[in-house]
């Protein structure tokens, strides 16, 4: 028998996230199983292969604070995927970093094999519609059993149709599936972000610089049309006004769903704290309790920033900033993309930590560098673009 290559099982396993999540309230374990695969790979892979002191220095950073957030948990965490979670995102971003060019050259040869994750995927969700079990409270979530599933899997599949409109233009009609997700969810945190890889999806499959232009004020304006009639602007109309009978009056704490209620609360609690605390963290279930305390629910902060500061501190904040700093940048630099573009690709990750959360959605926080790759890709076909008209790749 030969070797495993290991690599490719990362790459072959890690795609198909979307699918497991997608099934995830029928079989969540084969969900747990995958992912624990992919964690598993991705540490023994970071220790052999670790080539940037940098890079090292925050991994070593990381691994303090989890253990100090760990050691200052006095029970067992509320939510246990809370120990995997940052885990994977520092885990797999240094993989990105290290494994940059072998990761793109197996997107170049195995857009087959993603093609049919993409199909399979979005034939499932159209079976799903004809299912009541598949909708709660007039919102569509499919199989997953939860709109946010629902709404990260679509942003994964989005991701990997950037990298199918690459090798072929009409793959964008594969959009339409994830798309239906993000517009009957009850997420307007994932509209924002669906439509912010729409539109780079369409930059990428448009004939040419100017058609893309000329044509993309009358999409906004269907766009406009599809979300003005779907569930999602039920929930939009909603956190813009305040009803008389409402608890809250604040219309900021409406518009935020709650969030900015107790992000106060949360924050008033850190500074609370000792500098040791507010340097390592205060532990995993310092938030929720904290937040049982502030709304009488126990739940996470929604927010990357303030959810990993309650957790691990400012260092580990700052890990996590930095990370993907370095992520970002390997993916990108050598690229010279318009501003809006490196806007773009920025928003979706920023937009989704600050009003959701990121990094605790394996689909979101998985998809994020193969949206990378897909705009890279894009731009490396840069002289094919030339011909068909869409000019230097530094002009916008």
């Amino acid at each position: 028998m030969g070797r495993v290559n290991l690599n490719k099982v990362v790459m072959d396993v890690i795609l198909l996230l979307p699918l497991t999540v997608l099934f995830q309230s029928i079989l969540p374990v084969i969900n747990k199983v995958v992912f624990f695969l992919v964690i598993a790979s991705l540490l023994y892979i970071t220790i052999r292969n670790l080539h940037y002191v940098q890079e090292a220095i925050l991994l070593l950073a990381f691994v303090v604070v989890y253990c100090f957030s760990l050691i200052t948990t006095d029970k067992v965490a509320d939510n246990t995927n809370e120990y995997f979670y940052l885990l994977f995102f520092m885990l797999f971003s240094s993989y990105t970093i290290n494994r940059y060019d072998y990761i793109k050259q197996y997107l170049l040869m195995h857009v087959l094999y993603i093609k049919r994750i993409v199909v399979l995927w979005d034939l499932c969700v159209i079976v799903s519609m004809f299912f009541k079990s598949s909708y709660r409270n007039g919102y569509f979530f499919s199989f997953t059993g939860n709109v946010f599933r629902s709404a990260t899997a679509a942003i994964f599949i989005l991701s990997l149709i950037l990298i199918l409109v690459n090798e072929k233009k009409s793959n964008i009609i594969l959009a339409a599936v994830p798309l239906f997700c993000v517009f009957s969810g009850g997420s307007r945190t994932y509209l924002a972000v669906g439509l912010a890889l729409a539109f780079a999806a369409y930059y990428m499959a448009a004939p040419s610089r100017r058609f893309f232009w000329m044509t993309i004020i009358p999409a906004a304006l269907v766009v406009g049309m599809i979300v003005l009639n779907s569930s999602i602007m039920d929930k939009i109309n909603s956190s813009l006004t305040v009803g008389a009978n409402e608890f809250y009056q604040d219309p900021l704490i409406k518009f935020t769903s709650g969030r900015s209620l107790f992000w106060d609360a949360d924050l008033k609690a850190f500074f609370a704290g000792d500098t040791i605390n507010q340097l390592f963290g205060y532990g995993f279930n310092f938030v929720y309790d904290v937040n049982e305390v502030a709304i009488h629910n126990r739940i996470w902060a929604h927010n990357d920033y303030i959810g990993i500061l309650l957790n691990y501190g400012y260092i580990g904040l700052l890990c996590y900033v930095l990370m993907f700093k370095k992520m970002f940048t390997a993916c990108v630099s050598q690229y010279r993309f318009p501003f809006w573009m490196k806007l773009l690709l920025i928003f979706v990750w920023a937009f989704n930590a600050f009003f959701n959360m990121f990094y605790t959605y394996s689909c979101a926080c998985a998809s994020y560098p193969f949206v990378l790759f897909g705009v890279s890709l894009f731009w490396d076909d840069k002289m094919k673009k030339e011909e068909i008209g869409w000019g230097k790749t530094s002009e916008s």
